[in-house]
């Protein structure tokens, strides 16, 4: 759901993302708190926050893009990220209080060191790697919408099998990726190709 919702705006806001990157950027992120304050309001809206609360993850995305392409300059991708740090803190701890700061395993962690990660690769301006990596990093994207469902799917699947555990663990795991290797050549391939055929019509 929050790829849908953070798409949705990419789409609704593809004209301004086109000519004006830094002020559509901007919008998107005045939309997730149009999208998210209401919360703190009406207690029923609540439940927006478990397909909201992440979009800025997405935006620090969107920032770290600008400021790679030279749309924005540092101070002004560091005020950018500080705003959006501020709205994520404040709808996070909101929806899910005590959870970021918990003393038995913080998640705040998770967030920064993830995102210094993505920052170091981005900029470290790698050349080639090698092909096992290059694999799991075109199929990634489908990797990671279908390992949970298919994973499960299979596990429940060999429940009654009389194999070991390890073995229907291996199965778990080697399924998503040959779903996710279909799922890349089959359709994110050729709608990636459909998609630079309309953007160099347009």
């Amino acid at each position: 759901m929050p790829e849908l919702i953070f798409y949705s705006m990419v789409l609704l806001l593809l004209p301004a993302i086109k000519g004006a990157p830094v002020k559509a950027t901007i919008w998107m992120i005045l939309l997730y708190a149009v999208l998210t304050f209401p919360m703190a309001a009406f207690g029923y809206l609540s439940y927006l926050g478990y397909f909201t609360v992440y979009l800025p993850v997405f935006f620090v995305g969107r920032i770290f893009y600008l400021q790679h392409h030279g749309y924005v300059s540092n101070k002004q991708s560091i005020a950018l990220l500080a705003v959006t740090t501020a709205l994520f803190l404040s709808v996070y701890t909101h929806r899910f209080p005590d959870e970021l700061f918990r003393e038995n395993g913080a998640r705040i962690w998770n967030y920064p060191i993830a995102i210094a990660i993505f920052y170091s690769l981005m900029v470290s301006d790698i050349r080639s790697c090698p092909k096992l990596i290059s694999f799991f990093g075109d199929i990634s994207y489908s990797l990671y919408l279908v390992h949970l469902p298919v994973g499960i799917f299979v596990l429940n699947a060999t429940a009654s099998l009389n194999v070991p555990f390890a073995v229907k663990v291996c199965l778990a795991l080697a399924a998503p990726v040959a779903a996710s290797a279909m799922i890349y050549r089959l359709l994110e391939k050729p709608a990636q190709a459909y998609a630079r055929a309309l953007a160099g019509k347009a």
